[in-house]
């Protein structure tokens, strides 16, 4: 996990650098965000990812935070 972790920050510091996405982003902060919309589908709820619904609360919740991570 540490090691796709990392990979997922350098690909965020990357985005950053090439003003993808705003400077003045906390990205571990940001990644914890995305994971954790993934994170409380699975263990919260125990849903299954193929269920539509869980699919759409993903989708939205994700539109959100890369709408708050925009520059």
């Amino acid at each position: 996990m540490k090691r796709r972790r990392e990979a997922n920050i350098r690909a965020l510091q990357v985005a950053q650098e090439k003003g993808q996405i705003r400077a003045d982003l906390d990205i571990e902060a940001y990644l914890d965000a995305i994971l954790g919309v993934f994170y409380y589908q699975s263990v919260a709820r125990g849903v299954n990812f193929t269920d539509q619904g869980t699919t759409q609360r993903c989708r939205e919740a994700l539109e959100v935070i890369w709408h708050g991570m925009e520059p």
